[in-house]
């Protein structure tokens, strides 16, 4: 644990080793593993007050090809689920082509 003290001149000098003590232990989330199976994506929610993981499941069931979004999303989200699916039609028109 080393301690990050200014030296004769005034001057900080923050290396690797300070990383511990000024932001803390390393985060360890053992059901990160467990959670992340098939079906499963993980992404990075960006807050104010920093971030938050973000587990998205998906399944595959039998439709007439409409998306169902559950669960409280924002603008932002609800956008960005609106986009992938777009890019996923635009794929599998393209692989039916070929």
């Amino acid at each position: 644990d080393a301690e990050c003290l200014p030296d004769a001149e005034g001057r900080l000098v923050v290396d690797a080793r300070h990383l511990p003590r000024i932001i803390g232990a390393e985060t360890f989330e053992p059901d990160i593993a467990e959670r992340l199976t098939v079906g499963v994506a993980m992404g990075l929610g960006v807050t104010s007050t920093g971030g938050q993981l973000l587990f998205v499941e998906a399944t595959r069931s039998k439709g007439v090809g409409k998306l169902t979004v559950t669960g409280q999303l924002g603008d932002v989200m609800r956008e960005s689920v609106s986009t992938a699916m777009s890019l996923l039609r635009s794929k599998i028109y393209y692989a039916v082509l070929a």
